[in-house]
């Protein structure tokens, strides 16, 4: 039986591989090119199917006192803040550019999606007393939309700004753009969305284009495989690319447990994370879609026609990678 296993890149997936393979009695070794490990991007969203790995090992009271649990998902119209639809959440439930995706794939064809994404982040104490509730706050407009949610124990705001643009800028969470490209964007929003852009502090909008990778039909050679976004990189839509890493995490160290073989254990992990991995995505896309319609109306009806919060329970936030069966 394998003992040693090598993972290249130190991010979400790869530590969270590297953790549950430690913790399965594996040695591990991890292989980084940055020079260091720090803060790159702004928050992520964890979602109960990547709690479940989480909890397993043992990090979930760290987690905890450092995190924010938003009572709801609510989904709002860009200019009123009119409620269309909501569903609950807490009481129910950088990228690595892989070279060993090139070696398993062969060369990335990344194409650019028509979509730039604002990031900002604001200490709560300079926005308006009574704020926004502690939620993930989605608002929608024509051809853009903006998610909001409480980091750190609430001490921080997170803004992701969604913008559809013809201008390509590099592929970078670190890449700078004037603020008042940023209050252009959004001209015309609800008096909260102001509220944040007018609070930031001007020389930290941060701006990166989204590039779209087509699915991959191989995953596996016989010996080495893939996790998180250099096989199944999403569109941040769904909030779900750092959960699709925690989840293979888990079952990629199921299956090496479950047989003598390396490369059945690696097809196994293959077969039992695709169809999941795709569905995600494709999902996300589809919710660019209808967070940028332009008809307003038909928004509200598109909600209006949908349980989101059912859809998402039934599928996407009730599953355990600790306990699904693999076949």
């Amino acid at each position: 039986m394998v003992k040693k296993i090598l993972i290249a890149g130190a991010g979400i997936g790869g530590l969270t591989a590297a953790s549950c393979l430690m913790k399965a009695g594996y040695d591990v070794e991890i292989y980084e090119q940055a020079p260091e490990l720090s803060e790159i991007g702004a928050g992520i969203q964890l979602s109960a199917n990547a709690m479940h790995v989480l909890n397993d090992l043992g990090l979930g009271k760290a987690l905890a006192n450092l995190s924010v649990r938003p009572g709801a998902y609510v989904f709002r119209l860009h200019d009123t803040g009119e409620i269309i639809g909501q569903f609950p959440l807490a009481d129910e439930h950088e990228r690595l550019n892989s070279a060993v995706r090139a070696q398993i794939a062969g060369a990335d064809h990344a194409s650019y999606t028509g979509d730039a994404a604002w990031r900002l982040t604001i200490p709560t104490d300079q926005l308006p007393d009574d704020f926004m509730g502690q939620v993930m706050s989605v608002w929608m407009g024509p051809g853009q939309h903006v998610v909001c949610y409480y980091l750190r124990g609430g001490a921080l705001l997170n803004f992701v700004g969604l913008v559809e643009t013809e201008e390509i800028s590099e592929e970078s969470w670190t890449a700078k753009f004037p603020w008042e490209r940023l209050k252009g964007d959004f001209e015309g929003w609800h008096e909260d969305i102001q509220a944040v852009i007018d609070s930031v502090d001007k020389d930290s909008c941060f701006r990166w284009s989204l590039y779209y990778r087509p699915p991959i039909a191989t995953w596996s050679t016989r010996r080495a495989t893939l996790l998180g976004d250099a096989v199944h990189a999403t569109l941040p839509y769904l909030a779900q690319g750092a959960a699709m890493a925690i989840e293979d995490a888990a079952v990629l160290t199921r299956a090496l447990q479950s047989t003598d073989s390396v490369a059945d254990a690696l097809q196994l992990y293959e077969r039992n994370r695709i169809d999941r991995t795709s569905r995600i995505v494709t999902g996300s896309n589809a919710n660019r879609t209808l967070f940028h319609m332009r008809d307003q109306e038909k928004l509200r009806q598109a909600f209006a026609a949908r349980d989101e919060g059912a859809d998402r329970n039934a599928w996407l936030y009730s599953y355990n990678p600790l306990t699904t069966k693999l076949t």
